[in-house]
């Protein structure tokens, strides 16, 4: 089997099983795992906040998440929630060592969201807005994945490096 066929071979199984790929630049890609890094984080003066609704860690999903009820009226039309993850005083700490968030790759799930001034390759925390229409309606945005990119990173070493 030739080399480029054996890359061919194994490049949709790595896909698969989420496991980390350098790009031709030198880049890794490394999954995270949102709870663990929330936990990381949270050790390291990190912080977490919901804006119109509660901020709610959770183990089962390995994610963190904005949850709430919307008001029975709601003047004006739209509920507004946002969600800052990796804040720090309320400021906004930058990645350490090299690590950048990789925009494409935040999964919120619960409703639509927007992401917030985020640019490809940021440093900053991830700020998620929505505005919920719904009167008297229970609600959860969940932040459920995403990646974070290093030149000639090590994804073993992501948590105690990036946060």
């Amino acid at each position: 089997m030739k080399p480029q066929d054996f890359r061919s071979f194994l490049l949709p199984i790595l896909l698969m099983l989420g496991l980390p790929l350098s790009a031709q630049a030198g880049n890794t890609y490394c999954k995270v795992n949102v709870y663990t890094a929330y936990t990381k984080a949270v050790n390291k003066g990190w912080q977490f906040k919901c804006h119109g609704s509660t901020f709610v860690p959770e183990h089962a999903f390995q994610a963190v998440s904005c949850q709430g009820k919307t008001p029975p009226f709601i003047p004006g039309g739209k509920y507004p929630v946002k969600g800052d993850f990796f804040t720090k005083n309320y400021e906004w700490p930058h990645l350490r060592n090299g690590w950048k968030f990789v925009k494409s790759s935040i999964e919120v799930s619960g409703g639509n969201w927007q992401l917030y001034g985020a640019k490809s390759g940021f440093t900053t925390g991830i700020v998620v807005k929505a505005d919920i229409t719904a009167p008297n309606t229970s609600f959860k945005r969940r932040l459920k994945s995403f990646k974070l990119v290093k030149n000639n990173g090590n994804c073993s070493k992501v948590y105690s490096e990036a946060f």
